[in-house]
């Protein structure tokens, strides 16, 4: 078990198709951290296949696992993730919810925020605070990037 673990983690690294494939049936394994580990590896690949993993793990019967697959939406980041942490959102396990609106803070966009939005109105209060703070975050990410752009008019020209 623990080298299926050790080994699963190491294919996340590795990359490619035969990887992906692999860790596609890790995710099928009865031992619930070695499918946790899978989710991990998934970070650092991108792809649709990615994604329908991600998927796939966001229905696994543990939270662990649930709450590692909206995770890694947050390191994978885009538009394309959303409706999967929209998924992550309606989850029933508090902790799975709090992973997604994380996710989303750091993601940013119109459309994040929308989703955010929703989680304001959670039962539990840490993932109400966690809200806030995931608006905050991407509030300071829109500052960043208005400041950061530099007016060429107000440039010295070159002779």
């Amino acid at each position: 078990s623990s080298v299926r673990r050790s080994g699963v983690s190491a294919l996340g690294n590795l990359g490619g198709e035969k990887a992906l494939a692999l860790i596609g049936k890790a995710l099928e394994d009865k031992d619930k951290w070695v499918r946790y580990r899978a989710v991990s590896a998934l970070r650092n690949l991108g792809g649709d296949k990615t994604l329908a993993l991600i998927e796939k793990a966001l229905e696994d019967t543990d939270s662990d696992v649930r709450g590692s697959a909206a995770s890694a939406l947050e390191y994978i980041g885009g538009e394309k993730t959303l409706p999967l942490i929209r998924k992550a959102l309606d989850d029933k396990d508090d902790s799975v919810r709090r992973s997604a609106v994380s996710a989303l803070g750091n993601i940013g966009g119109k459309k994040a925020f929308a989703l955010i939005k929703k989680a304001l109105e959670d039962k539990d209060t840490f993932m109400r605070q966690l809200a806030v703070s995931a608006l905050s975050n991407i509030d300071r990410k829109s500052t960043r990037l208005n400041s950061s752009h530099t007016d060429i008019s107000r440039m010295p020209s070159s002779a």
